[in-house]
This record gives C-alpha cells, structure tokens and sequence, in this order.
C-alpha cells in the first residue's frame, strides 16, 4: 500500500539540514521503496509546530496525495529541556500535540547534530557539517543503539524506532 509521509523538521528550506541526516539514516539503514512518498515540512523553528500556515500546509499535501495513507513525523531537538523550564514546557507541548492528532515524534538530545556528530554545532557551521556528513557517509559511523533509543540522554535520538513503523530495515 502506498503511503506518503510528511516530515516537519525544525530548519528552513535554504539551509535543509535537519533533512539531510533524516535522509541518509533512511537511505543508509532501510531497504529502497516506491510505495513510501517522503515531503519536508520546513517549520523554520519548533515553536511553529503549530503554526497555522504550516498545518495548512500538512492539511493541503494530505488533500492533494491521492496514492493511499498519509503520515506526519515531527523532528525536534530537546535543546536544554533538562535545564530550561520554557523549552521543558514547549517539548511537553508539542508531545501533547502530536499525540492528539496522531502525529510521530523523533527526538534528539539535545539536537540533530549533537546526535550525528556527537557534538554541538555553530549555527554558521551547520549547512556545512550537514553536506560533509552526507559527503563522507558518516551514517555509517553512527551506532543503531544511539539512534534507537529513548533519548533520556545526551546524543540520543528515537528517530529508528518510529521510521521502523514505516520503513523496512537492511540487513547491515
């Protein structure tokens, strides 16, 4: 059956870096498929999750996809939740959202390129780390159990337990 999965990530379409890791984990780790539509959602930044143009966006792909089922996966950095009660209160917020309207939600702690590169980036550097990651195929690097996991810890990310529902894995 086919399926079109949308997927909001937190950058903007010029920079696409949260999209280049999502796409070299599913490119590296699940086997090829025509049945499964992949779209980016560009939310700019988390706080928008709800933003009433990007909903009408999600709402206008699901209108328009006439293949079969339509999914949306939200990827979001937990930034400093431990420590920052507002992004705590917006992390809480978002979960809530997504589980009301039946929504995924892949986490990294503290964000997407402290998963990958085990580390945090400069924002100046993250275009570019992101291009290099997929240049040198770091996904290869990257150990299943640090992308499989809940993420109570730093550099850990959900992201192949939920694609998992959707994806089938290699044999790596």
């Amino acid at each position: 059956m086919r399926k079109q999965i949308l997927m909001c990530v937190e950058t903007n379409k010029r920079a696409n870096t949260d999209y280049v890791y999502i796409t070299c984990v599913i490119d590296h780790f699940y086997e090829s498929t025509r049945e499964i539509t992949r779209k980016p959602i560009y939310l700019e930044t988390k706080t928008k999750y709800r933003d009433r143009k990007k909903l009408s966006e999600i709402n206008q792909y699901k209108r328009e996809y006439h293949g079969g089922e339509t999914e949306v996966i939200y990827f979001i950095d937990m930034d400093e939740c431990a420590t920052k009660p507002e992004d705590k209160k917006l992390l809480e917020d978002i979960k809530a959202f997504c589980c009301e309207n039946g929504y995924d939600l892949v986490l990294f702690n503290k964000d997407v390129e402290d998963v990958f590169w085990g580390q945090q980036v400069a924002d100046k550097e993250k275009i570019q780390k992101a291009g290099q990651f997929r240049s040198k195929r770091k996904i290869a690097d990257i150990q299943i159990d640090v992308l499989s996991t809940t993420p109570n810890s730093r550099h850990q990310s959900n992201i192949l337990s939920i694609l998992d529902k959707y994806w089938t894995r290699k044999a790596i």
